[in-house]
């Protein structure tokens, strides 16, 4: 019996047209060919999101909790992806739960999202999954904000195991989130804090529902566009189980602006908080200018078994954050353009995902 390399699902985030309805993006995806979504299920009013008032993405509320969701209402949205063909690989909803204020927000809204995917279990196919940040209190040293993810932030992954839900999580450093020179606000944004937030995780009883969704674009930046770096992260951490999922994020990494601000980026004259990025930008994936090596990120993952690379659109090219009904309709391009790059090297026949063979088959 051949020993073959599974397929990857291609799913989008859908985030980046934050006036589509989840049907909507349902009809998307069938149409792109997408193998299905990740549904934003952001907070309407994001108290983390907005705290230094220069936020440069969109939220959305595709699945809106402003109430919880209703087992109903996830019967009908289990039988529209059924019908149209397209799962829902995993929920997100981005905040900075170790904020002194926003936390207070955003822990009882994460455990609506928890709820959520137990009850949308029936269209996940890698079982119930959550995507979020962990986040950091910016008046706190990395330490103390240790000491607070265990408090606060581990009871939720306990929660979500007992539903059968993971949790998974961006290593994004959240450096335009704050109004500060600090360029990490997410305690889990490099190796050594994944080390230990896993190790507080294993310790806790919830290890194995806590993970990664590894996205490269971020250690791009962080490595000074070192794709062996990137390698390690995947191979090392993937070998443990520890990637739940991929974000399809690209990066163009930029010499001239290391040189100028090295990676900890611009710290004056700034004109908004995002502007702090300033060696690198985030890029749809295979576009001319992105500095990841797909190839090697994705025949890395499929090698492990990850079972999904997530289109996450935040390429400036692909945005106008002046009208989000035109944003929607750019990430929608950049979503056709990032799954053609990505086709050959998830899918074997290079044009459609093909699920494994039964065992023994």
């Amino acid at each position: 019996m051949k020993n073959e390399t599974p397929d990857m699902r291609i799913s989008a985030l859908t985030a980046c047209g934050p006036t589509l309805t989840l049907e909507d993006w349902m009809k998307e995806a069938k149409r792109i060919g997408l193998d299905g979504l990740e549904v934003a299920a952001f907070q309407r009013e994001n108290v983390g999101d907005v705290a230094s008032g220069a936020r440069k993405d969109y939220v959305a509320d595709t699945l809106s909790l402003a109430e919880p969701l209703s087992p109903a209402r996830a019967t009908e949205i289990i039988a529209m992806g059924r019908d149209l063909g397209v799962t829902i690989t995993h929920l997100g909803s981005y905040d900075n739960h170790l904020h002194q204020v926003a936390g207070e927000k955003s822990r009882p809204h994460l455990k609506k999202v928890i709820d959520a995917a137990y009850l949308l279990r029936d269209v996940m196919p890698a079982g119930p999954l959550v995507a979020t940040f962990v986040g950091a209190d910016p008046n706190l040293r990395m330490q103390e904000n240790y000491e607070r993810f265990k408090q606060q932030f581990l009871p939720l992954v306990a929660y979500a195991q007992e539903k059968g839900v993971r949790i998974m999580i961006e290593n994004c450093p959240m450096e335009g989130w704050e109004a500060s020179d600090r360029p990490v606000n997410n305690l889990m944004s490099s190796p050594s804090l994944w080390y230990a937030c896993f190790k507080a995780a294993d310790a806790a009883g919830v290890g194995k529902s806590f993970g990664l969704e590894y996205d490269p674009s971020h250690r791009i930046w962080q490595t000074a566009g070192r794709m062996d770096l990137v390698a390690r992260d995947i191979a090392e951490f993937g070998c443990q189980g520890r990637i739940y999922s991929i974000h399809g994020k690209g990066a163009k990494h930029d010499d001239e602006g290391l040189w100028m601000d090295g990676i900890d980026g611009r710290l004056v004259d700034l004109p908004h908080e995002w502007a702090k990025r300033s060696n690198y930008e985030h890029a749809v994936p295979g576009a001319p200018y992105d500095s990841v090596n797909w190839k090697t990120v994705i025949s890395l993952a499929r090698a492990l078994g990850v079972p999904f690379v997530t289109l996450e659109i935040e390429d400036p090219n692909f945005k106008d954050m002046k009208d989000p009904a035109k944003s929607g309709e750019l990430g929608i391009k950049a979503i056709e353009l990032g799954r053609t790059h990505l086709m050959p090297l998830c899918y074997a026949n290079g044009a459609t995902y093909q699920a494994p063979s039964p065992k023994g088959g």
